[in-house]
């Protein structure tokens, strides 16, 4: 059974297609949003053994803010703890210039301090994604890519409403 849900706070988006999980979202995680990521992927990865898949995209033009100790330490425990739920994860970095290197940079961090596994690369699309995937699963657990894409765009553009929405607030309220 499929399934979407929104973290309350940081607001990114889990939708189930499948045995793959996709996260899409653009800003920054507290805490207390790593550890029910935590949480959700191991749930999403044992129900899948052998054959679950995730697609984790995120994508420039949220708020971008350098995370705090503790988020940090959470971070490092979904890399640590996420990733032994699936054959195969794919990460999308969707950021183009400074912002993308220094998203790439905290992201290769935290990986490396979590000694990530052989399964888990960063990509920039979301069809290299894709046939990643097909490396580690037989092709019938893997959504078709026009699917899969047409999944990410409208999940994204679910997360640049709720931007613009929290930006005319914020301008509002000055």
């Amino acid at each position: 059974m499929d399934f979407e849900r929104q973290h309350p706070d940081d607001r990114f988006i889990l939708r189930s297609v499948g045995s793959t999980l996709i996260l899409v979202g653009n800003r920054p995680p507290s805490a207390a949003g790593m550890k029910w990521l935590e949480r959700e992927l191991v749930a999403f990865g044992s129900r899948y053994p052998g054959h679950a898949t995730y697609l984790h995209y995120a994508f420039d033009g949220g708020e971008m803010s350098m995370p705090d100790d503790e988020t940090r330490a959470a971070m490092r425990s979904v890399a640590s703890n996420g990733p032994k739920m699936f054959a195969s994860i794919a990460m999308i970095m969707d950021y183009e210039g400074f912002t993308g290197a220094a998203v790439r940079s905290v992201l290769s961090g935290v990986l490396f301090a979590a000694r990530a596994p052989k399964h888990l690369k960063i990509f920039g699309t979301v069809a290299e994604g894709r046939a990643w995937f097909e490396g580690f699963v037989a092709p019938k657990h893997v959504p078709a890519l026009d699917g899969l894409v047409a999944e990410v765009k409208r999940l994204r553009a679910i997360q640049e409403a709720e931007n613009a929405l929290r930006r005319g607030e914020a301008a509002r309220a000055r």
